[in-house]
């Protein structure tokens, strides 16, 4: 993940990209973020979990991915049931 930026990638075009496929929900994971003094400008730092509400295909979601998926860790999975509230959104 930390060398997403050296290749140009920008994350949150990926963020958007997936926004258009349906209802998200991002939880940000800095638990790889250094003190301030330590941080590179060309490293990425942060992660995101993203839980996506959509009709598309497991196929459709991994394309959004086709530029990254090298780059970075990258795990699709189908969320269970029991974690949605009753409009089929992510419970919070």
């Amino acid at each position: 993940m930390k060398i997403i930026f050296k290749k140009g990638s920008n994350p949150l075009l990926i963020i958007k990209e997936l926004q258009e496929l349906g209802t998200l929900t991002i939880d940000v994971d800095d638990a790889m973020l250094p003190a301030l003094s330590e941080m590179k400008n060309d490293k990425c730092y942060i992660g995101w979990n993203l839980f996506l509400t959509t009709e598309k295909t497991y196929q459709e979601i991994k394309d959004v991915f086709m530029f990254v998926e090298t780059d970075c860790e990258i795990s699709i999975e189908e969320a269970a049931h029991d974690l949605l509230d009753d409009s089929g959104d992510v419970a919070k």
